[in-house]
């Protein structure tokens, strides 16, 4: 599961996006290397550099129906 964030500081807006891996995935730790990862099969894709956070499992907010994957902070 993940949501992309979008945050607003003055004129500027950034991006950063959150993961949440699998429960399995998080006890095995070394959760750095996840996100660098993730962040390197996004780059891959969209040519775009881009925080990841990695959160516990269960922590980011299920919807039913369509998911909401862009969130404002």
């Amino acid at each position: 599961n993940y949501v992309l964030v979008k945050e607003k500081k003055g004129s500027m807006t950034s991006l950063k996006v959150r993961v949440e891996p699998t429960e399995e995935r998080y006890s095995q730790g070394n959760l750095g290397r996840l996100a660098e990862a993730v962040g390197e099969e996004i780059y891959a894709m969209l040519n775009i550099h881009v925080p990841v956070d990695i959160v516990e499992p269960n922590s980011l907010p299920r919807s039913v129906g369509k998911a909401k994957r862009v969130v404002e902070e």
